[in-house]
């Protein structure tokens, strides 16, 4: 175990994923990076996991995953349960084609691709896959192109897993059934760890007066 800290702008980002890659490529053995928020989690991916595997002459060798909470993720299940409803208000229907034009095109639905604006925020949150406790019988997910089934089988299956600390101790809290398969963790922005374990660990409790 290695607590490392060092000042803004010094290569931190390098300086750990350039060992974890030439571990991954020695011995097999998956590694999970995970970040305190989605934009660096993103920087990782688009930018920093590149340059590190180009400068290494490993591309197309090591198998790289991007995995996010629920949340995050289109459910095309209830997608097409909006699109089916026989009026929608014009905000929603004009940000329903929104969508389907981007149906055609992304392959992870994500809805970071998004850029949402905040009154898009509560339509989307409406059409995700969180708190879906239907999975099992979702014929998306039987033929395969759920996509948050599918980030969850490319994670399981990537040398290099970049998530995020709220994923993390989320599928920790739930006893591990996603990355229960990798032993090798690196914790980028360490130090907000604990804000969010006390998220998915804590209880609230309050009392009514």
């Amino acid at each position: 175990t290695l607590l490392a800290e060092a000042g803004p702008g010094t290569g931190k980002t390098l300086a750990y994923l350039i060992p974890a890659l030439l571990f991954v490529q020695a011995n097999g053995q998956p590694v999970v990076v995970s970040t305190s928020t989605h934009s660096l989690q993103e920087q990782l991916l688009t930018k920093d996991v590149p340059d590190a595997l180009r400068a290494l002459d490993l591309e197309g060798r090591i198998r790289v995953a991007s995995l996010k909470g629920r949340g995050n993720y289109l459910c095309l299940r209830r997608l097409e349960r909006a699109l089916s409803r026989p009026e929608l208000p014009a905000g929603e229907a004009l940000f329903l084609s929104r969508l389907l034009v981007w149906l055609e095109t992304t392959s992870s639905g994500d809805g970071g691709e998004l850029n949402l604006l905040p009154p898009e925020e509560p339509l989307w949150n409406a059409l995700t896959a969180q708190n879906d406790g239907e999975g099992e019988v979702c014929p998306y997910m039987k033929e395969g192109t759920c996509f948050l089934a599918r980030a969850r089988r490319e994670a399981q299956a990537a040398d290099l897993v970049v998530t995020n600390h709220a994923l993390l101790l989320a599928d920790a809290a739930h006893g591990s059934s996603i990355l229960s398969h990798c032993h090798h963790l690196i914790l980028d922005e360490a130090h907000h760890l604990d804000r969010e374990a006390t998220e998915q660990f804590g209880q609230r409790v309050s009392v009514l007066l």
